[in-house]
């Protein structure tokens, strides 16, 4: 079995070793590939070339967006991969996770996308890594805080399955880009990464797409990764004390963030609704994006 870890770097070469000091001691008996696609511009390649040489190492000379760096990785080993493993790099793997998750891929080759156990720092449960998909109700139950008031009622936590426990495995609308194992044969059929997205909303449109043609995506916490969120954007409290992020970066995210939105709910969800509710969905988004605009502006770090 051969799978390709797929790594996009921006600015985060302080956080890479424990990310890939993690993959290399995975106990799995099969072939791991690791690329890293490098799009930012602090000390990734002097790493990689010094300490991590069985790493590929590809210099992207701009950054044009997650999904197309990691496009880029999957075609440079898509003939060598059964799997690809899209992987961020504030992240670090359980010893057996890749045999666990693979092993589970083995038993149901109807399963697409396969997310494990992400855990934050601090313990708790990287709520994005098991999500439905982001409906006006949903969305407006997410916004209103309803989720996290009323957290094990299917009606209003339907954004982030609150209502579905952690410890078991379900079958899911979306999980996070941060950690995808994707089944290679999958990609034949409903492609790559959508590259309009810049960043945020392409893993959300990969499973989508994914689920239209019939595929499950699965949330599975056998296997477990810490997750230290944000470490790229800046814009995640629990990566305050590692994100190089600078304030340009992170109005940069929050536009690209809501922007994302916007390309998912007009590509998938405007023809389902009247446009009244589109009106008010758009609406709600942009004044979401600038009050977080505002809060980024005036807030100091």
């Amino acid at each position: 079995m051969k799978v390709t870890v797929v790594i996009v770097s921006y600015n985060t070469a302080h956080l890479l070793p424990q990310c890939l000091d993690s993959v290399k001691s995975q106990k799995f008996s099969g072939k791991i590939n690791v690329v890293i696609i490098d799009v930012g511009k602090d000390e990734t390649e002097e790493l990689i070339k010094k300490s991590y040489a069985w790493v590929d190492y590809i210099s992207y000379p701009q950054n044009d967006g997650f999904g197309k760096a990691n496009n880029l990785g999957m075609r440079k080993y898509y003939d060598q991969s059964d799997y690809f493993l899209i992987l961020n790099p504030d992240t670090k793997l359980e010893q057996e996770n890749l045999f666990k998750m693979v092993s589970f891929m083995e038993t149901d080759k109807r399963v697409a996308i396969l997310s494990c156990k992400l855990v934050l720092p601090n313990g708790k449960l990287d709520r994005g890594c098991k999500r439905g998909f982001p409906t006006p109700w949903k969305s407006m139950c997410r916004f209103l805080f309803l989720d996290r008031v009323f957290p094990k009622t299917k009606t209003f936590g339907g954004y982030n399955l609150t209502y579905l426990d952690e410890n078991m495995t379900h079958e899911v609308d979306s999980v996070k880009g941060a950690y995808m194992l994707v089944r290679k044969s999958v990609i034949n059929d409903v492609g790559m990464f959508d590259e309009d997205y810049w960043m945020y909303g392409e893993d959300l449109d990969w499973c989508y797409r994914m689920k239209q043609k019939n595929w499950k995506v699965v949330y599975h916490p056998g296997a477990k990764c810490i997750h230290y969120q944000g470490a790229s954007s800046g814009l995640k409290k629990e990566s305050k004390k590692i994100t190089k992020a600078s304030k340009k970066t992170q109005i940069k995210a929050i536009r690209a963030f809501h922007e994302s939105m916007h390309i998912f709910y007009d590509k998938h969800y405007s023809n389902r609704y009247p446009w009244w509710v589109n009106r008010m969905v758009m609406f709600s988004v942009n004044i979401k994006m600038e009050i977080a605009l505002l809060a980024a502006k005036i807030k100091k770090y």
